[in-house]
């Protein structure tokens, strides 16, 4: 089986070696970056879901979680949304929580037991 592509711009010197070939120092530290990967992956899903929801939460109009209801309610109006600060729930958090280790990347390892 051929080493996985790393989606950075900076690729293992492992890339085009058999991974039974490898020895087990440089497998372990193949492991521990592309769990570093995932977390930064994971931390950037968490940021941008949040300000996502923050602002369709705040403008009160519907979201891809809650749905659109208010903005069909509310109809045509030439009046814009009023803005407020919205706290957004862990429940509401849909792409993250596919995840099953975003609570130990973004959190902390305390969140969630993840062996990297």
């Amino acid at each position: 089986m051929e080493a996985p592509a790393a989606s950075s711009s900076s690729q293992p010197p492992t890339m085009g070696k058999k991974l039974s070939t490898l020895p087990l120092s440089e497998l372990k530290s193949l492991k521990r970056q592309l769990f570093q990967e995932i977390a930064d992956i994971e931390r950037q899903i968490h940021r941008d879901e949040g300000a996502y929801l923050e602002e369709a939460l705040g403008t009160n109009l519907g979201n891809v979680v809650r749905g659109w209801d208010l903005y069909l309610q509310r109809g045509r109006t030439s009046q814009p949304p009023t803005k407020k600060r919205t706290l957004v729930k862990e429940s509401d958090r849909l792409f993250s929580m596919s995840s099953g280790t975003y609570k130990a990347s973004v959190y902390g390892a305390a969140a969630t037991t993840v062996s990297p």
